[in-house]
């Protein structure tokens, strides 16, 4: 949805967050932004996240585990640690592909986080232009049939 105010009456504007990992500014609604000392916040409506170096082709060679849904997934925004429970995946071996289900993947975003690859690619979720593949490396697969 593109508009010019929030719900709140609050501008929106173009802004950048994050760049090259060093957060710019911070976002949100005026009641909590006003608890950080934060007067010209609003709530984003649309985002988009940058693009990588490296091409989806790039990013899907070899061997590696291609999760497309998950059935439950959480990140604990204290201590950075993830955990998803498989609900359906791709094991690619180079050759063959198997289907994975069940199963979870569980690590550190910040450990995560230092080696993450997103591709040049970008595709929409909602209000949202992602990159169409993101690489996680130093996560833990346990139990995928």
């Amino acid at each position: 949805m593109n508009r010019t105010f929030d719900d709140e009456g609050a501008l929106i504007r173009d802004e950048v967050l994050i760049d090259n990992n060093v957060v710019k500014d911070n976002w949100g609604d005026q009641k909590f932004s006003s608890y950080s000392g934060l007067s010209d916040s609003f709530i984003l409506s649309n985002f988009e996240v940058a693009p990588g170096s490296k091409s989806e082709a790039e990013l899907r060679s070899g061997k590696y585990l291609e999760v497309v849904e998950f059935s439950d997934f959480q990140v604990d925004s204290i201590t950075g640690h993830i955990f998803g429970e498989i609900r359906l995946g791709y094991l690619h071996d180079g050759a063959d592909v198997k289907i994975v289900s069940g199963g979870s993947v569980s690590g550190s975003m910040n450990d995560s986080v230092k080696s993450m690859h997103f591709s040049k690619e970008l595709t929409q979720y909602d209000n949202a232009r992602v990159p169409a593949v993101v690489v996680l490396d130093d996560v833990t697969v346990t139990g995928a049939e």
